[in-house]
């Protein structure tokens, strides 16, 4: 937590300074660069939701001496729902879908 509030600090002082400073087309061309990888970045993403879809059961297969039987159950069943969760927050929130269509 105190991580998180210490990068978003530096990142927003960063913007401020280069606004300040009257470096806007350096934050344009940031943008344009971000603009430009973020097919990667979210074939990259999909990627690991694939990976973590697929390496599931040996994960959860890993708790056995720490887990009882049942939960371990529960979580081979819940396996497809947080997957598919952690896919729709990609698209939606990510990728901006439903939106980016218009």
């Amino acid at each position: 937590m105190i991580t998180a509030l210490v990068v978003l600090s530096l990142i927003v002082c960063m913007v401020l300074a280069l606004v300040l400073f009257g470096q806007q087309d350096a934050l344009l061309a940031a943008h344009h660069r971000i603009r430009a990888a973020t097919p990667w970045l979210a074939l990259f993403q999909l990627a690991a939701i694939a990976a973590l879809w697929l390496a599931w059961p040996w994960l959860v297969d890993r708790l056995r001496t720490r887990w009882p039987e049942d939960a371990r159950a529960a979580l081979l069943a819940a396996r497809h729902r947080i997957c598919i969760g952690l896919l729709l927050v990609e698209l939606v929130v990510v990728l901006g879908l439903p939106f980016n269509l218009l």
